[in-house]
């Protein structure tokens, strides 16, 4: 409903007022929205006017109702602005995994194909870091070390090659976790902590340190202890063989038909029927 008056005037003596439903054509100039609510602080009534021709107009009369809800809000609250009340709302803070306390010793080894760079961290704190060679007799030591250590150990390192596969199986043999690397994540990594491309062995054990203990590396599933092996040989074997074949396949159509035989590129692809 909207109450349509003649005058102000009118609306104070309580005279002249008539109701009329929303969507019929009112007689008078202007449509005055009253609300009937007294304001906070004793102001009075509110009141909106439009003219007459928007009466009938979807949006309008939206805002009109806008306006009463937004009057009979403020009533209700008291003397409280609607916009008081609102508080911002508590967000869940991520958790702070930059300096976490654990009971697992943590292992960061840096691949290379001779000596790989090991920093060990406790669960104390306690940092060593020293280098090993890709050989059988250090395996063992790294793993009578860790041994000594006693409680779980978790090592991280990232794949370079096959050159990893002996010690990680090694590892695995010895019940300690062993999780992979990303190299391009450890790349954007060590660029973020030091601002700069330079990288050596140390500094990517200390990368690879820092990415273990906040949890971001990768499963390493053990193709020896996965029972898989001779699959993923015979799968690379192909790979290796295909890429080969279309490496000559590209050399011959690129370089030795264009010199010495420039007829036979057009039935390259076609049966020897055509030939």
């Amino acid at each position: 409903m909207v109450e349509a008056v003649h005058g102000e005037g009118d609306v104070l003596s309580g005279d002249g007022i008539e109701t009329h439903l929303l969507g019929k054509e009112l007689a008078d100039h202007a449509v005055h929205v009253l609300v009937g609510a007294t304001l906070s602080g004793g102001v009075g009534m509110g009141k909106e006017e439009i003219g007459i021709e928007f009466a009938c107009d979807p949006f309008v009369l939206g805002e009109l109702l806008a306006v009463v809800n937004a009057e009979w809000l403020s009533a209700d609250q008291g003397s409280e602005h609607p916009l008081g009340s609102l508080r911002p709302k508590e967000t869940a803070k991520m958790p702070d995994n930059t300096h976490v306390k654990s009971d697992c010793h943590w292992v960061a080894i840096d691949v290379a194909r001779y000596w790989n760079a090991v920093l060990i961290e406790t669960a104390s704190g306690e940092r060593h870091r020293f280098k090993m060679a890709n050989s059988a007799e250090d395996f063992d030591r790294l793993v009578d070390f860790l041994r000594g250590l006693g409680g779980r150990c978790h090592a991280a390192l990232e794949p370079t090659g096959d050159y990893h596969r002996p010690i990680a199986h090694r590892l695995l043999q010895a019940g300690v976790e062993v999780s992979g690397i990303s190299s391009v994540a450890q790349a954007r990594y060590r660029e973020a902590m030091f601002n700069s491309w330079d990288k050596n062995d140390p500094k990517d054990a200390g990368v690879i340190m820092e990415m273990l203990k906040q949890g971001r590396v990768q499963t390493f599933v053990d193709p020896m202890l996965a029972g898989n092996h001779d699959l993923q040989e015979l799968s690379k074997t192909y790979y290796q063989v295909t890429r080969a074949r279309t490496t000559v396949q590209h050399s011959i159509i690129n370089h030795h038909l264009p010199l010495y035989f420039p007829e036979m590129h057009r039935y390259w692809a076609t049966s020897r029927n055509e030939w």
